[in-house]
């Protein structure tokens, strides 16, 4: 955002260095002409999903007035400036097939609208999860955020929207918001049948009501610990259910929905052990990247594995595949996994991603680096076929045996795997001489 890259599409020859293999897909920048005092430019593209249609749509928050293209054949879209600090809205735009601006909204008020992520809800639709503090004006809702008992100061809360790209909200909801409760949203996804799942992490001076259902409390000081929650709503964002993951430290990172319904979770757990309860018993996960699978009614966990390495990692990307859970993360030394036992070299942080059955038992696992560290580890499905994208930094062999060299920092990549999960093609992007380029979708 606000900068330029280095693209290429798939009729062009690659830039010097690029690797062969993979189809490339245009690429375009956004940028904004911002009046904050001090700041200059400011804009934060999180998220991004895509459709059947081949639009793409992407979110993020804006300070000031934004310009979605660089040939500023689209005209601005105004937002807010109060102070040095700004007022963050949220941007959502629809991007063709091609990469050309395809729609636009820009919605806030008189407090921040911060979204973390959007998923297409339909032809021309998406749904957007969020942080808000004070008032935010989703179109012709409006939402109010929780305050501190002690400071007074406002706090953060979760909200969803269904956004139109005609600039139609349809709905807008509070996953959770009251005083003194903290609540930051992670990722959200959507079923066929419309309903969503929500996810995130909060802090809570006393019990958090959602629906019918009651989050523990966690307390609210400079020491307590972060709570993970999954919430389950109606296609209206009503709440069906929710149901915190707790322990002494956790992060909740991924989650997606089943065919039939099930919650598909991942994340980390940083202190202390984190404890699902399944139809075999108690399952405890100590320090290490954990995925589970939650019933549809939220009732009891099918199963929750423990993903432990010697030098710590996480579980972020998930995604089904028929009745198996695609997943993939980080990991740093060994990391068994089923029958496979993974190594990253050099002992830096590799990536993996892993294939379980319905049961939550690894098919198969795969180990993707070198001595450099790798980051992101977010997955699609394509069929049978299994994509991974993220960053790697030096000298990665992406594709199991060809090596290839970040340009000074670190670079994207992205890796496709076969049914029996072989590495199909590996591409990466070379990007500027000392900056950083990640993906993260």
């Amino acid at each position: 955002p606000g900068g330029s890259v280095d693209a290429w599409s798939g009729d062009d020859a690659p830039p010097d260095g690029a690797p062969a293999s993979g189809e490339r897909g245009g690429v375009r920048t956004l940028g904004s002409d911002v009046a904050v005092p001090g700041d200059g430019r400011s804009e934060t593209t999180r998220g991004r999903d895509g459709g059947p249609d081949g639009r793409v749509v992407i979110t993020g928050d804006v300070y000031g007035d934004v310009v979605l293209d660089a040939a500023r054949t689209a005209p601005a879209l105004q937002g807010r400036v109060r102070d040095h600090a700004g007022e963050a809205d949220a941007l959502v735009a629809w991007l063709d097939r091609d990469g050309i601006l395809d729609g636009a909204v820009l919605l806030g008020g008189a407090g921040d609208e911060i979204p973390v992520d959007v998923a297409h809800a339909g032809a021309g639709e998406a749904l957007v999860l969020g942080a808000l503090t004070g008032e935010a004006r989703l179109g012709a809702h409006t939402l109010v955020g929780g305050r501190s008992s002690r400071s007074g100061d406002a706090v953060p809360g979760t909200w969803l929207a269904s956004v139109r790209d005609d600039g139609e909200v349809r709905w807008a909801v509070c996953v959770i918001c009251g005083d003194d409760v903290i609540a930051l949203p992670s990722e959200v996804a959507i079923a066929e049948d419309g309903s969503i799942a929500v996810m995130g992490s909060y802090l809570a001076r006393g019990d958090v009501s959602v629906g019918a259902d009651v989050l523990p409390a966690t307390g609210i000081d400079a020491t307590a610990p972060f709570a993970g929650f999954v919430a389950r709503l109606g296609s209206d964002g009503s709440p069906r259910w929710a149901r915190a993951i707790t322990a002494e430290s956790v992060q909740v990172r991924g989650i997606a929905l089943a065919a039939d319904g099930d919650v598909l979770v991942t994340g980390e757990v940083l202190r202390g052990e984190a404890r699902f309860a399944t139809a075999g018993g108690e399952v405890r996960i100590a320090r290490g990247g954990f995925a589970a699978r939650l019933t549809g009614d939220g009732a009891t966990y099918e199963w929750a594995l423990g993903l432990a390495s010697e030098g710590g990692g996480a579980v972020r990307g998930v995604a089904p595949l028929g009745e198996d859970v695609v997943i993939a993360g980080t990991f740093s030394g060994t990391l068994a996994l089923g029958a496979s036992t993974l190594s990253s070299e050099s002992r830096s942080v590799d990536v993996f991603v892993a294939r379980l059955d319905a049961l939550g038992v690894p098919r198969w696992a795969r180990a993707l680096g070198g001595p450099g560290d790798e980051t992101g580890a977010e997955i699609a499905i394509d069929g049978e076929r299994v994509l991974v994208a993220g960053g790697y930094a030096g000298c990665a062999r992406l594709d199991g045996s060809s090596g290839v060299r970040s340009r000074g920092g670190r670079d994207q990549h992205v890796v496709e795997h076969d049914a029996g999960g072989h590495p199909s093609w590996a591409a990466a992007s070379r990007g500027g001489a000392t900056g950083d380029e990640d993906a993260f979708a």
